[in-house]
């Protein structure tokens, strides 16, 4: 990837434990994204702007620390584990590449698991065949671990400064888009609201 891949707010000024999130609001495209999918249909699985509800010049203020996903989660979902991913739908690895022992659940059956297979909400293939294994490592490499690696580091250092930690992993969900924010893409996901998801802190 030729940008950096997060985006790290407040982590030198942390004075209270709480750890902001946004993994599927990225709005920038790698150059290496070789998807056949109708662009501003494969922009409907942006979580756009739910970064934007947090005011920015004032996480530091508050004392909290945020961290965001620069790239898109139909290139890779930091939401999903790196195991998520069919086999079966990764070109032949002769080389040893990938170093991952899979373990796909039903969203890699649906094609939206690491890395997204499928467009919603019709299906139709996000690449005309399957993905090679320097590809998946590439991304996992540079973008997934790197943010999982980042989080649990602001969850770690957080936890023995404070003694505890709460994170909000923060996400939209809709059934339907509404007919005024047509312009703002919206994760085609199962409800109506962004959902913060508490994270208990590591015991000792």
């Amino acid at each position: 990837m030729d940008k950096k891949a997060i985006t790290i707010l407040g982590e030198d000024s942390q004075s209270i434990p709480l750890i902001l999130d946004s993994p599927h609001s990225g709005t920038y495209y790698p150059d290496d994204f070789h998807h056949q999918a109708d662009f501003m249909k494969l922009r409907q699985a942006e979580d756009t702007y739910v970064d934007e509800l947090f005011d920015f010049e004032n996480i530091e203020k508050i004392g909290a620390t945020f961290l965001r996903a620069e790239f898109p989660r139909s290139y890779i979902d930091t939401n999903r584990s790196e195991k998520d991913f069919s086999p079966e739908d990764l070109e032949a690895d002769s080389n040893g590449i990938c170093d991952i022992q899979f373990s796909p659940s039903v969203k890699s059956k649906l094609g939206i698991g690491l890395i997204w297979l499928r467009v919603p909400p019709d299906g139709e293939p996000m690449y005309a065949g399957k993905i090679h294994p320097s590809v998946l490592m590439h991304r996992v490499n540079t973008c997934h671990r790197p943010y999982h690696q980042a989080l649990q580091r602001i969850m770690d250092k957080t936890y023995k400064q404070h003694g505890s930690s709460s994170s909000s992993n923060s996400i939209s969900r809709s059934k339907t888009a509404s007919r005024r924010l047509q312009d703002v893409p919206r994760g085609l996901q199962d409800d109506s609201k962004t959902v913060p998801r508490a994270v208990k802190s590591p015991t000792k």
